[in-house]
């Protein structure tokens, strides 16, 4: 039978004895201690010295915060030393070191079962030494990463060119740089300028997913690597938006990347040769076996559905989105237009009977190509006009970068600045070119064999470029081509080829072709070698993480706490890390260059990204959650009785100081360069407006919050986010959150095994007369209110323990109850049915 009795502390202080040249563990106990000969440590004393018991505070955030930064938990521990026997402790080393106290409220307790650990963290400093007493400053282990350097790894400047890749003196003594998740447009520093290696992080990544020379995009390897789609059918045609490639033939399948592709269910049997998006409708087309002409759309390019047109037999060709109209277009020259993708009018294109295959919109204008030459545009997809190619050979693809480009039969390759005047340019092949497509600077087009498909910077000079053999349609998109193709039933994406070690990074022979890159990565480190000297600023897009569900943002934080090495898996709580996915699974990625941080100001920011909070537990381990309004059983209700002094409602230190706040924005896909006036004139003008922007925003509010709260404050979060549909759903999270009025709230209740087990995170109910949260009548219809608890901070000296709470009254369940009683309100009207 155990009885409980006034609290017994034990204390555990590592110190550095200069005697011993090691350190060695300190104990004493608010009372004289020894531990039992079967215990481990066996027959150890407890010196009793300790006067005032740890007090630290530990919280989620910032105090009286709701969001932000994470801070260090520090206290005091006080030993008596009256008699001056510990004078001597004066010489002993303390900051840094490791102190653990404990604290047992059973008689004769057995160690360490009977003891539930209060702290686990390290002092601050060389303690206060008095004649009365010593005072110990305490640290929680957040400290191991507060003011932890987060990279340790700083280049050696010691290259001797042209070998090394530890860089010159420009990058002597500083940081590595480290890359989680996935990051755009990073300056990774050129460690070797003899062979033009940049360094992307300090450790293996993915990929890296796309090089720019002052914003133009570098040739990628130059070879197409084949994807097997799943697929038991040919693939003629391909588009790309709204983050989803669309593979279309005799099936449909979709892919965000050009890699990982999923079968969709098309509406119907058809062969599909057309594929086009614009304004979120996805558009395929094509014949029958009837034949009959067939086109289909979809909004998200898995539900497809049917409609009509008159084209007939006529296979339709090409689709395309612009001035809010479709226009399809296809063979005997017949072509159609539609306000919304589901009504269709035909339209006289001017071809007459010659087969129209490609289709465009730039410029304000629609481009027509096909038969013998034939070009038409339109600014509105009605009225056609004709215009003079300079060719007669076939026509089957049409793009638009800086310039049109066009492309057909023997290898005719044409350009145009504005659609009207049309000038041949050398293909260098007389092969066939079918498909057309533009992007990150540079044009593509595909052909029957892997030897006629043609690649440029400019669309004057082409180059050879390696693909599958009878590819017809190709898209761009997430900085990477995609050919239709029809041979071995795949798709195909163009991939950059990558070194198997340092040692190839470094040889010459292996050195990529001009206006090109290769990669390597390394888990000694992970870089990127240019074919030919850059124009400008080199910056790259990467990806780290094996996978998507390595790149959130409970992994990238837990990566980063990792970083000091004296941390390992088992500090941090893996149940977190799980719940915290669970909750939000968003891709992120964060970048840090050449510039000096910590870790735990790097670690705030995947926690804030996802609205969560990390700090120390009593026990020293490491815990991270997302803050959300209390719900749910309370693991602890507190009535007037409990609760030692007066409530104290807190003012929030948040925008706003409490008052709801009625606008959102969440910041994401950072590019960690911005280039406005250094970019290359073939950047085109969409690129080059992301190019100038740090942060892209996504904004959501209430404005009834800002006519009842006229003084409400908005909140900008940058988050680690990649994709925009992500800091959406968080906007619209957080919003929810905090267009309710909350209070924030002081407790302080006495200290016992009950109140010692509430953490922060926990849910608590309160209960009292004041503020709204009255206890009326019996149980059937008490409330009261639930509040999340975001600080603890105990004092031991005085038994007491502080919470700060964050929540609302709960609300009436029922306001007269069986034995007639009711709530009156403060203008004394009745409080019948009231709600919450």
């Amino acid at each position: 039978m155990t009885f409980q009795v006034a609290p017994l502390y034990l204390a555990e202080i590592a110190v550095y004895d200069p005697t011993l040249g090691t350190t060695r563990v300190l104990r004493y106990g608010s009372a004289a201690f020894t531990t039992k000969p079967s215990e481990t440590p066996a027959n150890t004393y407890y010196d009793n010295r300790i006067s005032q018991p740890v007090d630290i505070r530990r919280t989620m955030f910032s105090g009286a915060s709701t969001m932000g930064r994470s801070t260090v938990g520090l206290g005091e521990l006080v030993l008596t030393n009256v008699d001056g026997l510990l004078d001597d402790l004066n010489d002993y080393g303390y900051d840094g070191q490791a102190i653990t106290v404990r604290v047992s409220t059973v008689l004769n307790p057995s160690y360490p079962s009977d003891f539930t650990t209060v702290h686990v963290g390290t002092m601050a400093s060389h303690p206060t030494f008095s004649e009365t007493d010593i005072r110990i400053t305490l640290r929680d282990r957040q400290q191991l990463v507060a003011d932890y350097p987060y990279q340790t790894t700083k280049y050696a400047g010691s290259n001797v060119l042209p070998a090394g890749l530890e860089g010159v003196a420009d990058l002597l003594g500083k940081p590595k740089p480290v890359c989680y998740g996935v990051v755009k447009n990073v300056p990774a520093p050129c460690v070797n300028t003899s062979k033009l290696i940049y360094q992307v992080s300090d450790s293996t990544i993915n990929s890296v997913d796309a090089v720019y020379d002052r914003g133009i995009g570098l040739h990628v390897g130059l070879r197409y690597v084949t994807r097997v789609t799943g697929s038991a059918n040919d693939f003629l045609s391909v588009t790309y938006g709204g983050g989803l490639f669309v593979a279309a033939g005799a099936a449909i399948r979709t892919s965000p990347d050009g890699v990982t592709w999923t079968a969709r269910t098309p509406s119907g049997a058809a062969t599909r040769w057309a594929a086009g998006y614009g304004n979120g409708l996805y558009l395929v087309a094509g014949i029958t076996t009837a034949p009959a002409y067939y086109l289909e759309t979809s909004p998200d390019g898995i539900t497809w559905t049917s409609r009509t047109t008159s084209f007939g037999t006529s296979v339709i060709r090409g689709i395309a989105y612009g001035a809010g109209v479709y226009v399809a277009v296809a063979q005997d020259g017949k072509l159609e237009s539609s306000a919304d993708g589901i009504t269709w009018t035909a339209r006289t294109s001017g071809f007459g009977t010659d087969d129209i295959i490609g289709v465009v919109f730039a410029l304000g204008l629609f481009v027509i190509v096909g038969a013998n030459g034939k070009i038409a545009t339109s600014p509105d997809g009605i009225t056609w006009t004709m215009r003079t190619s300079g060719t007669t050979q076939g026509l089957s693809g049409v793009t638009y970068g800086q310039q049109f480009v066009a492309c057909g039969g023997l290898g005719v390759i044409l350009t145009s600045p504005d659609g009207l005047a049309w000038t041949t340019r050398d293909s260098g092949t007389t092969i066939s070119l079918y498909g057309a497509a533009y992007g990150d600077g540079r044009y593509a087009v595909t052909s029957s064999t892997n030897t006629g498909s043609r690649f440029s910077d400019d669309g004057i000079v082409w180059t050879n470029r390696d693909n599958p053999p009878i590819s017809f349609g190709v898209a761009f998109g997430n900085h990477c081509f995609v050919v239709a193709q029809s041979a071995n039933i795949v798709s195909t994406e163009v991939e950059a080829q990558a070194y198997a070690s340092q040692a190839d990074l470094l040889d010459d022979t292996l050195a990529p072709a001009a206006g090109t890159f290769k990669y390597l990565a390394d888990a000694g480190g992970s870089y990127f070698r240019l074919g030919s000297k850059p124009d400008g600023l080199v910056t790259c897009d990467a990806t780290q993480g094996a996978n998507a569900a390595a790149r959130t943002a409970a992994q990238i934080w837990s990566n980063m706490l990792l970083r000091n090495p004296t941390l390992g898996t088992g500090d941090r709580s893996a149940t977190d890390l799980t719940t915290l996915d669970g909750l939000n699974s968003a891709v992120c990625g964060d970048w840090q260059g050449t510039d000096e941080t910590t870790i735990g100001a790097k670690a705030d920011l995947p926690a804030q990204t996802v609205g969560a909070g990390w700090w120390n537990d009593a026990t020293g381990v490491f815990r991270i959650a997302r803050l959300t309004a209390p719900s749910g059983t309370a693991a602890l209700t507190l009535t007037q009785n409990e609760i030692a002094v007066p409530l104290q409602r807190v003012t929030p230190n948040d925008p706003g100081n409490g008052v709801p706040n009625y606008k959102i924005t969440v910041r994401y896909g950072r590019y960690y360069a911005t280039l406005t006036t250094d970019l290359a004139g073939g950047v085109d003008d969409a690129s080059r407006a992301q190019f100038a922007q740090e942060w892209r925003d996504k904004t959501e509010s209430d404005s009834g919050t800002l006519t009842n709260h006229p003084l409400s404050q908005p909140i900008v979060i940058e988050s680690l986010f990649s994709s925009s549909t992500d800091a959406d759903t968080e906007a619209t999270r957080v919003l929810a959150l905090r267009i309710v009025k909350r209070d924030m709230y002081d407790v302080i209740v006495q200290m016992n095994s009950e109140t010692m087990a509430i953490d922060i995170g926990s849910v608590i109910a309160l209960s009292s007369p004041r503020f709204g949260l009255s206890v009326i009548g019996d149980d059937s219809y008490t409330y009261a209110g639930l509040f999340r608890v975001l600080d603890v901070a105990p004092d031991a000296a005085n038994r007491q323990i502080r919470y700060t709470v964050w929540g609302k009254a709960t609300g009436y369940v029922n306001v007269i109850g069986d034995d007639t009683s009711f709530v009156v309100g403060d203008d004394g009207s009745y409080l019948i049915g009231a709600a919450a």
